[in-house]
């Protein structure tokens, strides 16, 4: 092939067609890669800069927020300032006690939670998903103060059958494995609530129940049931029940029969102990008085029998031994 000399040494010879075509290539690729760094700068400058009002926008909130006079317009009927960036509804409890119901909590970053007689809630997002996760605005926190004070108190499950049922629980219902708990007695409001209840109802809404406190239900009337089922089953055969005994069928009967039998020898083993146990502390402690001293000390306990029945109830240990010095 023909040679021409290019930069001082020899190179093949390309057509003018391809030397140009691969010059225009090589530029677009120069151009492409400056207009490429180009946006790259501006990206980062616009991210810094939108990043600095961020902040600046956060610092002025936080500054409002800080401002009574601003706090006095954003807060509704019995809410108050109860921390740096947080606000609650001051509720009178029994005995007049004062009690935090409920409380919004701002953060530094501006990101909010709610909390319901100290407990926060789950699914904030979800039930308020009006409000934005990132406060921007003071009508951003009023309109979140508002929504929660409006907000009605999800009323749980508390059908006098299941509140029996959670008493033979402990106030705690737990999975088939027994790990984990997926419902809870509140003590506070006396029902039973889904270890995931929204606590609050957003307004407007008819049911009185969250969604999860619904979807319970069904398994608590089950469980209720069956409890109620057993001890029915268990009251019959009870040695202390007031069912007939002829008016049992005869496996009642045997297992009645053998309940009788193990709380006669339980009392008895109890009555034996108790001897041998009153036997070793007088032999202990126990001290030899004359006749006549015992005798006197018996008549004295006879005189103020009526002082000492009136001063302790039955049961009491005056009372028994009372009841042991005039059988002796």
């Amino acid at each position: 092939p023909s040679v021409h000399k290019m930069y001082g040494r020899k190179q093949p010879c390309i057509e003018p067609e391809i030397h140009q075509r691969m010059y225009r290539q090589g530029r677009l690729s120069r151009k492409r890669k400056y207009e490429a760094e180009k946006v790259k700068c501006t990206t980062l400058t616009l991210s810094i800069g939108i990043e600095f009002w961020v902040k600046a926008r956060m610092a002025h909130l936080q500054q409002q927020l800080r401002q009574m006079s601003v706090v006095e317009t954003l807060l509704p009927p019995e809410w108050f300032r109860v921390g740096d960036l947080a606000f609650g509804q001051v509720d009178k409890g029994s005995g007049g006690i004062l009690k935090l119901y409920r409380c919004v909590v701002i953060e530094d970053n501006m990101k909010w939670h709610v909390q319901v007689d100290s407990k926060q809630l789950v699914s904030t997002i979800v039930t308020f998903n009006q409000i934005p996760q990132c406060l921007t605005s003071v009508e951003d926190v009023k309109r979140l103060l508002n929504l929660v004070h409006n907000c009605h108190l999800c009323c749980g499950n508390n059908d006098e059958r299941f509140m029996v049922y959670i008493a033979s629980k402990n106030g705690k219902i737990m999975n088939a494995s027994g790990s984990e708990c997926v419902a809870y007695l509140d003590t506070l409001h006396s029902t039973i609530r889904h270890s995931e209840c929204d606590l609050l109802i957003m307004p407007g809404e008819s049911s009185q129940r969250c969604n999860r406190c619904v979807a319970y239900r069904g398994n608590l009337r089950t469980l209720a049931n069956r409890h109620l089922k057993q001890a029915a089953d268990f009251g019959r055969t009870n040695p202390g029940s007031h069912a007939a005994f002829s008016r049992l069928s005869s496996p009642e009967k045997c297992e009645r029969y053998h309940q009788e039998h193990a709380l006669r020898t339980a009392c008895q083993r109890q009555v034996t102990n108790l001897h041998k146990k009153m036997q070793e502390v007088t032999e202990e402690r126990g001290l030899s008085v004359h006749s006549s001293l015992h005798d006197d000390l018996v008549q004295i306990m006879k005189d103020n029998a009526e002082a000492v029945c009136t001063a302790h109830p039955p049961g009491t240990f005056g009372r028994v031994f009372l009841g042991n010095t005039d059988a002796g």
